[in-house]
Parts: structure tokens; sequence; C-alpha cells
């Protein structure tokens, strides 16, 4: 989860975007 966490910062709320999507 820290990994995600950090990429998710590195990349901003578009990458948290796509991830919403890709679990939905």
């Amino acid at each position: 989860l820290s990994v995600l966490v950090s990429m998710i910062r590195t990349h901003g709320n578009d990458y948290f975007q796509s991830f919403n999507i890709l679990m939905c």
C-alpha cells in the first residue's frame, strides 16, 4: 500500500482516477 500511496502522490489525482476505474 505504501508504494501505491507514493505513486499516487507522485502522479497526482490523475493516477488515482485511473486506479479507481480499474477497481470498478
